[in-house]
């Protein structure tokens, strides 16, 4: 399974009583990203300590939500990339 995948799994998984995400929602709260940065962890080979591991889960539910607003911007048609940037 691809990388990208596994970080945009959207399976729910109960947050436990009174959990919140960083951002707020209690949709699926830490436990859902903290098993999803285990599952990255495993795919790449990396050892997070699990003191580390929660905050790590935090700063990857952040991340995605700032690529979503990002990647939710729509370009007119005919938009493409310049081929050269010139400042």
């Amino acid at each position: 399974m691809q990388i990208m995948q596994l970080a945009a799994m959207n399976d729910p998984v109960p947050a436990p009583p009174g959990a919140s995400s960083p951002t707020g929602d209690s949709g699926g709260g830490p436990r859902l990203f903290i098993e999803r940065v285990e599952a990255l962890a495993a795919v790449i080979d990396l050892d997070i300590p699990p003191q580390y591991l929660a905050g790590v889960a935090e700063n990857l539910e952040r991340l995605l939500a700032q690529a979503k607003l990002i990647g939710d911007v729509e370009l007119p048609p005919g938009s493409d990339a310049a081929p050269v940037f010139r400042p």
